[in-house]
């Protein structure tokens, strides 16, 4: 994981259980089907053995947002990706799927896949200016659309 520039108020860090109530509080503001404290938990210690990964965005030592995501052995799973409404439309979503994409591409992974709320039009709209694409209709039942960013490229889309 980088520093996202030398110039910037911006770093990531690793998350700690220490984090658990910032996430909580992140969760129930930025999510309608937020983790629960033990979810929480439980992903983080899932990061502690190597499973996952859970990078937080911080803003002058403030946590302002993160994304989380899992190892697969063909794909990074993004599992959540939230920022805080104060610091939106900052480039920091962006920062961190490329930080993601990096991370992937050093494990010489083919793709990113994440799903979205089919309501979410905000977040759709977000991942195709990052050059995700869905191959499939929308999953009627739990209403969600798969997406995914294939990483034979250099480097995700401005």
């Amino acid at each position: 994981m980088s520093d996202c520039s030398s110039k910037s108020i911006y770093r990531f860090v690793s998350a700690k259980p220490e984090d658990i109530s910032w996430f909580c509080q992140m969760e129930k503001m930025c999510h309608c089907d937020p983790w629960s404290r033990q979810e929480l938990v439980d992903e983080l210690r899932k990061a502690a053995i190597n499973r996952s990964r859970i990078w937080i965005i911080k803003s002058h030592e403030r946590p302002v947002g993160y994304i989380a995501f899992r190892l697969l052995p063909d794909e990074l799973y993004v599992l959540k990706l939230s920022i805080h409404p104060e610091f939106r439309r900052k480039g920091l979503g962006k920062r961190l799927i490329d930080e993601a994409a990096a991370f992937a591409r050093r494990r010489r992974l083919t793709r990113i896949i994440l799903d979205v709320w089919i309501e979410n039009a905000g977040a759709i709209a977000f991942y195709i200016t990052l050059g995700f694409y869905s191959q499939s209709p929308p999953h009627k039942q739990y209403k969600y659309l798969v997406m995914q960013l294939p990483l034979r490229q250099r480097s995700i889309q401005n």
